[in-house]
């Protein structure tokens, strides 16, 4: 059982370790807790389930503190099977780490570190929850508005941002943000973020997700919890391994040795969502006529090996939206509108110099051990491919209300910073591109696809860049491998400094 165990954390925590550069994470003890009040929500249940579930992916050690409340019918898309909420996240750590220590109940001890949900928070620890399409922390928790409705994609982003709290704290850090407010609907922060509508039951239509590891099956993992709709053809020829369970918060331990694109297939239709997995490499499903034979209503990009981006854009695509992780505690948001955005080629190019790295989504390359398999290995953090995940899926959601698109195509989130605000970009197509030659068959592909509106309206809904930049609020964000980068992979560092809205680093 020791060598078991042993054998299960060095494979696991290879990546967080590389990421965050020692391990000092592994030694921690966390509570994480609930106010009755917050308990009895959706909201509530989701960010302590979202948390539970993140923390188990790092931490060896988590008490769970909350009331004997039924699960909430939303929540449930969260802990299949389970009635109870202290039950849920116990179930939930444990299938995430089988060695683990995972407990209900007051601790007998004082814990190291505190998360608490609620706006009720006991001394010590630091408090998130989510309202509609905000996540709130510290300060800005303890005086939350009282919340209702269906959307309820905020409360993930409290549990990822408040995971990332602990995690800094378990690492040493001691200047972590006294507060934020960040919203989904808007992409910005503080006095700025701004709660949108009530949304549920969108229909995306026909969809390809291309990729279900960290991020895509982060993304398909809440797409229930959404409530979209649609028909999901699932694409990735990889198997989950114990490295894969330190940042997907879909895979367990029981899940290690098969199809990342069956199990990720099977919770979708588990949660009543029609869905196709093809246990291939997306060349080879284009090679076998499994995908674009028949023309999709939207693609999620989230894979990056074997040149699979620049495949795809070689379909002449329609919609695509998607996530991705950054070199240094950074979750990104994605999106292509054709014919009036950059695509993936624009935004992702070829290597232009031997030996440079294809730019890789949601990890980072690092050297593996002499003694290795040939097999490159990859850095990660646990929270980062779910908050990249719930941008995406934020959008999704977006896009069928009225006025979309209401933000930039580019959206970062940087953890390691004072979460006051996103940054963000409006990413504009290259002229030498191939997709100014794909603009001329676009539409006779396309045409046909169910936010195809957006591509063929006479002007671009982005032509003043101004809107999305005041001038008073511009900075230049360089890139993260100028900031001693370590982990993460959506290329930043090889792109040049761009500009956003007003931001602090850490």
């Amino acid at each position: 059982m020791k060598a078991a165990r042993e054998s299960f954390y060095a494979a696991r925590d290879s990546r967080t370790t590389a990421c965050a550069g020692n391990t000092d994470y592994r030694r921690g003890r966390v509570v994480l807790s609930i106010d009755d009040a917050e308990a009895e929500t959706a909201c509530g249940q989701i960010a302590f389930l979202t948390a539970a579930n993140l923390l188990a992916r790092w931490c060896r050690d988590v008490r769970f503190v909350a009331p004997i409340v039924d699960l909430h019918p939303r929540a449930q898309t969260l802990a299949a099977g389970i009635s109870l909420l202290g039950e849920g996240a116990a179930s939930i750590a444990a299938a995430a780490d089988p060695f683990g220590h995972f407990n209900l109940g007051a601790p007998s001890r004082p814990a190291e570190h505190q998360l608490h949900v609620g706006a009720r928070c006991p001394a010590g620890a630091y408090p998130v929850l989510g309202r509609g399409w905000t996540a709130l922390g510290g300060g800005a928790a303890r005086c939350a508005p009282s919340q209702g409705g269906q959307t309820v994609l905020g409360a993930v982003l409290a549990g990822c941002a408040g995971t990332a709290q602990l995690f800094r704290a378990a690492q040493g850090q001691r200047c972590l943000p006294s507060d934020f407010r960040l919203s989904l609907w808007n992409l910005r922060g503080g006095t700025e973020a701004k709660d949108g509508p009530d949304v549920s039951g969108a229909d995306l239509g026909l969809v390809y997700l291309v990729g279900c590891g960290a991020v895509g099956s982060a993304i398909a993992y809440l797409l229930p919890l959404a409530q979209l709709l649609g028909t999901f053809v699932l694409v990735d020829r990889d198997t989950i391994d114990d490295s894969n369970l330190n940042r997907s918060p879909l895979f367990t331990s029981l899940d290690v040795g098969k199809s990342k694109a069956v199990v990720t297939a099977a919770h979708l239709l588990r949660n009543g969502l029609a869905a196709e997995p093809y246990v291939e490499w997306f060349d080879e499903a284009v090679r076998a006529g499994h995908v674009f034979l028949h023309r999709p209503d939207l693609v999620i990009p989230a894979a990056n090996d074997r040149n699979v981006r620049h495949c795809i854009q070689d379909q002449i695509p329609p919609l695509q939206i998607y996530g991705t992780t950054g070199r240094n505690w950074d979750a990104f948001l994605g999106r292509h509108i054709p014919l009036q955005e950059d695509c993936l080629a624009c935004r992702f190019p070829s290597p232009k110099t031997n030996g440079e790295p294809p730019l890789i989504c949601a990890t980072a390359a690092i050297p593996a051990p002499p003694q290795a398999e040939e097999r490159q290995m990859d850095a990660a953090l646990p929270f980062l491919s779910t908050a990249a995940g719930l941008l995406a899926v934020a959008e999704l959601l977006k896009v069928t209300t009225q006025g979309y698109p209401a933000s930039p195509n580019f959206a970062c989130l940087d953890f390691l910073g004072d979460l006051s605000d996103f940054v963000l970009d409006q990413r504009r197509p290259k002229g030498s591109c191939r997709c100014a030659l794909q603009s001329r068959i676009w539409a006779e592909l396309n045409g046909a696809s169910r936010f195809s509106s957006l591509s063929t309206a006479a002007e671009s809904p982005h032509d003043d860049r101004e809107s999305w930049n005041p001038p008073a609020a511009r900075h230049t964000f360089i890139g993260a491998a100028d900031r001693g980068a370590t982990c993460g992979g959506d290329g930043l560092s090889t792109r040049p400094a761009v500009t956003f809205s007003s931001r602090t680093s850490g």
